[in-house]
């Protein structure tokens, strides 16, 4: 397992609540502001976990390997007490209220995978000028409204890198990809370019 000891949150600190829906466009536009300074801290946040036989930034299969690995490594739950259940319940659609999960990825996790998102989107648009970081705000129903993606792609498709790397440490948890799952998407994403 990797040493985390010295790992710092991902914890944006606003005074507003990081609803993306809920954001009114001058909050949408300093968090992308305060994203995008944040993504060379974070890069070196993870740098700083994997130690110096690997260089992050170098977009190699080791590096993927490397991050792969760390994510499966380190992928934590935490149960939601009974009042956030209540509350999820509350605020979800009537055909949801029944599922609400009794547990969630917990801070840590959620925080690596804003980082080895990070991580995901520089490797891509390093490798291909054609991409870079945008601010998806478009379409208010779209699930990416307000957050940031990496654009560039065929067909005009977006990637939304820290929502790809949640639901892959979903899937981590569950069993369901392998070590693998980060070099594989890092090569199906390079390929729609």
């Amino acid at each position: 397992m990797s040493n985390l000891s010295s790992y710092e949150i991902f914890n944006p600190t606003f005074s507003f609540a990081l609803n993306f829906r809920e954001m009114n466009r001058r909050e949408a536009d300093e968090y992308f502001s305060w994203f995008m300074q944040q993504i060379p801290v974070r890069i070196e946040m993870l740098q700083s976990i994997v130690g110096l036989g690997t260089n992050i930034s170098e977009c190699s299969p080791q590096s993927l390997t490397v991050l792969g690995n760390l994510l499966d490594e380190n992928v934590e739950f935490r149960h939601l007490s009974d009042p956030e259940i209540l509350h999820e319940r509350a605020n979800s659609p009537s055909w949801f209220q029944d599922i609400v999960p009794e547990k969630v990825l917990s801070e840590r996790t959620i925080s690596l995978c804003v980082d080895m998102g990070i991580a995901l989107g520089e490797m891509l648009a390093k490798r291909h000028s054609r991409l870079s970081w945008a601010f998806h705000h478009k379409q208010k129903n779209d699930v990416n409204y307000q957050q940031p993606v990496i654009a560039g792609f065929k067909h005009k498709v977006e990637l939304n890198p820290v929502r790809l790397l949640t639901v892959v440490a979903y899937k981590v948890a569950d069993g369901q990809v392998g070590q693998n799952q980060l070099t594989e998407l890092f090569y199906t994403w390079n390929r729609m370019v």
